[in-house]
C-alpha cells in the first residue's frame, strides 16, 4: 500500500500526476487546509489516476471537464469550480 499527502493540488499537480501514473487507487480530496472550510471530503477511485490523457485525476484540472453538462454536474466539479484547485 502506497500512501501520498500533497498539500496543495494547485501547486502540486505536476507531481500529483507523475506519482500517479500508471497507478490505480483510491483518493480522497479535502477541501481546505485541515478540511476546515466545510468538513467535507470526496472519495474516488481511477484504473490510471495520473495518465496525462485520460487519467482521473488529470480530469480535474480540465475546466471543460468541469463545467461539462455530460459529466453530470458532480459536487466535487462544483466544489473546484467555486473554491479553486488551491482550496483542495
Amino acid at each position: 500500500m502506497c500512501v501520498k499527502f500533497y498539500v496543495n493540488a494547485k501547486t502540486d499537480r505536476k507531481q500529483i500526476l507523475n506519482d500517479n501514473k500508471a497507478r490505480s487507487g483510491i483518493y480522497f480530496l479535502f477541501l481546505g487546509r485541515e478540511n476546515v472550510i466545510n468538513g467535507k471530503i470526496y472519495i474516488g477511485q481511477g484504473l490510471d489516476l495520473g495518465d496525462l490523457n485520460k487519467g482521473r485525476l488529470t480530469r480535474y484540472y480540465h475546466n471543460s471537464y468541469l463545467i461539462s453538462k455530460n459529466r453530470g454536474n458532480s459536487i466535487l466539479n462544483r466544489a473546484i469550480e467555486k473554491y479553486g484547485h488551491d482550496k483542495f
